[in-house]
């Protein structure tokens, strides 16, 4: 039995570049492991993932969402909907 989830939550919120080098790590641990992934990252950038077979769900957010006040509720809401999975920046 493994000591770790079989699902993980990616949060990759800076450039396309960075968002693109996740895709085959991700594809990786998916092909290995049979690991999935929830990604968190902007809206522009959540159509990189569209088809990705080891991302389960893409959660896309809004330059609002991003900034201080706002940043502190979506969080209290990550860390509910993503409880119990495994966490990767």
């Amino acid at each position: 039995m493994s000591q770790f989830p079989q699902h993980w939550t990616l949060f990759r919120l800076s450039a396309l570049g960075d968002l693109v080098l996740t895709t085959g790590p991700m594809s990786w641990w998916n092909a290995r492991r049979g690991y999935r992934f929830t990604v968190v990252t902007r809206d522009s950038l959540a159509p990189v993932l569209a088809g990705h077979p080891a991302v389960d769900e893409v959660i896309a957010l809004d330059e609002n969402s991003l900034r201080r006040e706002p940043w502190i509720r979506v969080a209290r809401c990550l860390a509910a909907r993503c409880k119990g999975q495994g966490l990767l920046d």
